[in-house]
């Protein structure tokens, strides 16, 4: 799709620049004692308590382990209860996010029967929420040696790899736990995600369509299914796949800001908008709402509008160099170079490599007449990005 581009005066400036591109819920999941969806959604692989605003993965821990053995002793079967308990009060710790509560339960378990299975899937669980990759892999890797058949262990496995980037594995991982329980919806959702992250995009809506197959309710694949056909300009069918993710989930606002993005691509802004309002509506502290929902006014023009949501942006997460971009580049439309160069730099000075941002920088610059910082952001800029440092020099050597 060409970008659309709106006229700033003396420049213009892509939309594109400034649009979010759809959340896409990042998190591998693992699957649920019960199926929920927190508001928000995290875009990072790992969970980083989590948030872009907070998408819990789903777990589902394995089965109780039937002792079928004779009962000899009352002495057996007490020990029998007690790992029971353990398990169940660590699985419990985790959901709740008491980690160290957590550790403590399935290393009682341990204690109790030093080859259980469950524990150390636990134990790996609690080391990826806490972004202790080599650990939760260590942790995997000894349930997985004491019980090869363990789908959930080969899950977070993949899960703990996803988080390191390292695709290959992951997905080697999630295939392992397909084949060992082809009813296991949250393994195909992973592997989805993986496809989608390295721009595997037709394989990525196969393994998704493949997770809402064996789960008809999975709102999240319905969400990331039409996050895929969204990045290849499928809009119809994404629309299709967001309201049915709402359907199925009301509250969960990742699908309505998709959805917002989608009628925001279309141009149906005030559809847009009704959607990035519902997402905030639903999630107060939700950052990109706020962001896309200044996308859409910066795109009719209404720039004081638009400013007031990026830095609602801002204020959520003061690290957001985007949204100080989306400000510069409001400011930069009515003309006020001073407060748009003030902003491009503080997106600078959270992301030096940030090629966009010192190209307009540059171009504010020159509409201020200062050519010598106009000609830095050039420097800057031949490293950067040369598309965008030879179009500065232009406009540098017509004024």
């Amino acid at each position: 799709m060409k970008a659309k581009r709106l006229s700033t005066g003396m420049t213009t400036i892509p939309i594109m620049l400034l649009a979010g591109f759809g959340l896409l819920l990042m998190t591998p999941i693992f699957v649920g004692l019960a199926e929920g969806f927190p508001q928000g959604s995290d875009p990072t692989p790992k969970r980083k308590a989590p948030s872009e605003n907070s998408a819990e993965p789903n777990r589902r821990r394995g089965s109780p382990v039937v002792d079928s053995s004779p009962k000899r002793t009352s002495r057996r079967s007490n020990v029998a209860n007690q790992l029971e308990q353990a398990l169940s009060r660590g699985d419990a710790q985790l959901e709740a996010q008491h980690y160290s509560q957590a550790q403590e339960e399935y290393q009682r378990a341990l204690r109790l029967r030093p080859n259980e299975p469950r524990a150390y899937t636990g134990l790996g669980d609690v080391s990826y929420d806490l972004a202790f990759y080599p650990d939760a892999i260590q942790a995997y890797k000894k349930s997985i040696r004491i019980k090869p058949w363990n789908p959930d262990a080969f899950n977070g496995l993949g899960n703990a790899y996803f988080a390191q980037q390292r695709y290959p594995e992951a997905i080697e991982q999630y295939k392992k736990a397909i084949e060992l329980d082809p009813k296991y919806a949250d393994p195909y959702y992973n592997l989805g995600l993986s496809y989608y992250t390295q721009q595997r995009y037709p394989e990525a809506i196969e393994q998704y369509k493949k997770a809402i197959e064996v789960d008809p309710k999975y709102a999240r694949a319905y969400n990331n299914l039409g996050l895929s056909y969204y990045t290849q300009q499928r809009y119809s069918e994404a629309i299709e796949q967001y309201k049915k993710a709402i359907e199925l989930a009301p509250k969960y606002a990742p699908a309505y800001d998709n959805l917002g993005d989608v009628y925001s691509a279309q141009q149906r802004y005030p559809e847009a908008i009704e959607q990035y309002k519902k997402a905030i509506e639903l999630d107060p502290k939700y950052v990109s709402a706020y962001h896309n929902l200044g996308v859409v006014y910066y795109a009719q023009q209404r720039y004081p509008e638009a400013i007031e949501q990026y830095k609602k942006a801002i204020e959520l997460d003061p690290k957001h160099g985007f949204a100080y971009f989306a400000v510069g580049s409001a400011y930069h439309a009515q003309q006020r170079y001073p407060e748009a160069i003030e902003q491009y730099k503080r997106a600078i000075e959270l992301n030096p490599n940030y090629d966009g941002a010192h190209y307009y920088l540059g171009l504010a610059y020159v509409y201020t007449n200062n050519k010598t910082a106009a000609m830095e952001q050039y420097e800057a800029l031949k490293n950067l990005k040369s598309e965008y440092a030879d179009k500065l020099l232009s406009e540098i050597n017509k004024h």
